[in-house]
């Protein structure tokens, strides 16, 4: 199983940050790890037969790499920086980072205190799968201390970086250029070797661009590209399965599909008839689906969502209803996150809305049967667990922009604010 993990350099930077997709919950790539009222699920009826799908041949590309050198860390008990709705991941009960407005800070006695690792990256995601070696989306400008030398003169780069010394300094690996269409970068990975991306590409036509599914064994030193079209989730349970979902634009709804060889070839499972908007899983057989008719949304809330689940990696599911439907009752569902089987999150944010509310945070303790409801920490757009014991929550502010880390020992049912 995989253990989880949701300096404003200017502010196009944090339009940017706010964008690219920091509204998911956030996980840590190592092994993986819920309030309850009562619903009966019933087997969905929208099951697609399987069907094996051949992917197109690989295509090797070496990505020319730039590692950037840190600037001098802040001294352990600086004033904490604002966190500014930047990544978070807790990786064990102690050890986590944040990307704030600092850079990347680091803790590693459970949010006590906190030091700067790296002061020179702004960071979209975080994916540590030890102390020493993570993944990250970092997003770089082409002038001033975000520089890259991969960025082109114009725009917001978005960079897949590996570190080996604990996030002080990070090497370039794959480089999107900015589009107007082009959606955010997603990453899973399993160790400091393997990993997969979703990387837009500039192919796009009245329906978006293309996506690219890349993988690399070698640390993001050459990459191979197993398939491409409108993907838009991606869960890599482990080093041979796991799940993906592809838009079937122009009509409505999502394919989701499943891999026991490290993607090389994928089978059809589901057919949502809403868009998939959230996809995780707690082990090489338990997954879960979260979807959603966007025909019920506003730029605050979203009504009417469906949680399915797999206890057999995908050969037959069973729909769990609306999560909303017993729990918190407005905002855009952020995850779902699973640490076990039977545990799990959900943040609920009001987004860029004007809606009053509070937002909040949902927990299962039964695989998602039942879901009960805290509105405190409020408005919550990211989320990050060690362990089903251990989980971090990031409270959005959205009068003035800024964030505060919630943390939990007891699988969240009690919280405690750390900054």
């Amino acid at each position: 199983m995989n253990t989880r993990v949701l300096v404003t350099v200017a502010a196009v930077v944090l339009v940017l940050v706010l964008g690219v997709g920091l509204l998911y919950a956030v996980r840590s790539q190592a092994p993986l790890v819920a309030a309850v009222t009562s619903a009966t699920p019933a087997p969905s009826t929208g099951v697609a037969s399987a069907t094996a799908i051949t992917t197109p041949a690989p295509t090797a590309s070496a990505t020319a790499s730039a590692t950037v050198a840190p600037v001098a860390s802040a001294s352990p008990a600086a004033p904490l920086a604002e966190i500014h709705q930047g990544p978070i991941q807790l990786l064990t009960s102690k050890v986590g980072w944040v990307g704030s407005a600092a850079g990347l800070e680091k803790t590693s006695d459970g949010g006590a205190t906190w030091r700067v690792v790296n002061a020179s990256e702004t960071f979209g995601a975080l994916r540590f799968v030890d102390e020493q070696h993570g993944w990250a989306i970092v997003l770089a400008t082409p002038l001033g201390k975000a520089a890259h030398a991969g960025c082109p003169a114009q725009g917001i780069c978005q960079i897949v970086g590996t570190t080996q010394d604990g996030g002080a300094t990070w090497t370039d690996r794959v480089v999107i250029p900015p589009g107007p269409t082009r959606g955010p970068l997603v990453i899973q990975a399993i160790d400091a070797s393997l990993a997969w991306i979703l990387a837009p590409t500039a192919r796009c036509d009245g329906n978006g661009c293309a996506v690219e599914l890349r993988k690399t064994t070698d640390g993001g030193a050459t990459w191979t590209i197993q398939r491409t079209g409108s993907m838009e989730a991606l869960r890599m349970a482990t080093a041979q399965r796991g799940w993906l979902s592809n838009s079937r634009v122009p009509a409505n709804g999502s394919d989701v599909f499943t891999t026991s060889d490290g993607g090389a070839t994928w089978t059809k499972v589901f057919t949502a008839v809403t868009n998939v908007v959230g996809l995780d899983a707690a082990s090489g057989a338990d997954v879960w689906i979260l979807s959603r008719d966007g025909a019920t949304c506003t730029s605050s809330n979203c009504a009417t969502y469906e949680l399915l689940t797999s206890a057999d990696t995908g050969a037959s599911w069973t729909s769990l209803g609306n999560p909303k439907s017993q729990a918190c009752a407005t905002g855009h569902i952020a995850g779902p996150l699973f640490a076990s089987r039977s545990r799990g999150w959900a943040g609920l944010t009001l987004g860029a809305g004007g809606a009053n509310g509070t937002g909040g945070i949902m927990r299962t303790d039964d695989g998602g049967t039942s879901w009960t409801c805290a509105t405190e920490p409020t408005n919550v757009g990211a989320l990050s667990a060690a362990d089903p014991e251990n989980v971090w929550a990031r409270s959005d502010r959205r009068e003035n922009v800024t964030s505060a880390l919630f943390t939990s020992t007891d699988g969240g049912k009690t919280w405690r604010q750390l900054r």
